[in-house]
């Protein structure tokens, strides 16, 4: 069977989403998944699905510009999945409903897990990949020590998360844009950290996938309340 993933942003989501990719793929089936231009490069490094590109287009009216892109890029998978004669599985929860949906107390990735059924351990076990190269070169770019944290700090709002008192006199490795490189390339990065702290977004959700590949003790910045997000083993406190 074909299988057409409908969750074409964002960078979170893509995370959350990967394992459930292979899931399928692993089950035999032949997985596509459409995304545009600034997701592409994340699903190219995914070997268990083709990646298909999808133009920037407007298709809907919506009084919020971030949900035209992403309804207009889930109508467009719909459309692209009913030519192959694939399933479509519904991921990004959208267009949107026209009246609000029952509250099952669900996060978010827990429902996307439930409407793939597909068992929720399989979201701890994130694969890509890896270019060992640019790993290799973003880690001697960016540290200068053996004994490091690694924080993610940038709201998507152009607002920073605060560190806790007890991380800001250690040596810090922030994550940032640096042209060449996505969010990915940070793994070695990410797991050769002390201690990691990360706010609710796509880089929280990277490292959250990675399960028991991270040994390094983790605290949450929460910016959006303890039940918004999920959270594998190892998490330690969660700052306000």
């Amino acid at each position: 069977m074909r299988v057409v993933i409908g969750q074409p942003g964002g960078y979170g989501d893509l995370f959350f989403c990967a394992p459930i990719a292979k899931h399928y793929s692993d089950e035999g089936h032949e997985v596509f998944w459409p995304v545009g231009d600034e997701h592409l490069s994340i699903i190219e490094q995914l070997p268990y699905v083709t990646a298909m590109r999808l133009p920037d287009e407007k298709i809907v009216e919506h009084s919020d510009p971030r949900e035209v892109k992403m309804i207009s890029k889930v109508l467009m998978g719909m459309q692209l999945a009913q030519h192959m004669g694939a399933q479509y599985l519904n991921l990004a929860d959208r267009p949107v409903p026209t009246s609000m949906p029952e509250d099952t107390g669900e996060t978010p990735e827990e429902k996307k897990y439930r409407v793939a059924e597909v068992p929720w351990e399989k979201k701890y076990t994130l694969e890509w990949g890896r270019d060992l190269e640019k790993e290799n070169k973003l880690f001697d770019l960016v540290t200068d020590s053996k004994d490091y944290i690694f924080c993610h700090l940038d709201q998507s709002d152009g607002t920073k998360g605060i560190l806790p008192e007890r991380a800001k006199d250690k040596n810090i490795v922030e994550c940032r844009v640096i042209e060449g490189y996505n969010i990915l390339d940070w793994y070695k990065v990410i797991v050769n950290a002390l201690e990691i702290y990360c706010i609710e977004s796509s880089v929280g959700a990277f490292v959250d996938g990675l399960g028991d590949k991270v040994s390094s003790e983790k605290f949450l910045l929460s910016t959006k309340g303890n039940n918004f997000v999920t959270k594998s083993r190892g998490w330690g406190k969660v700052y306000k």
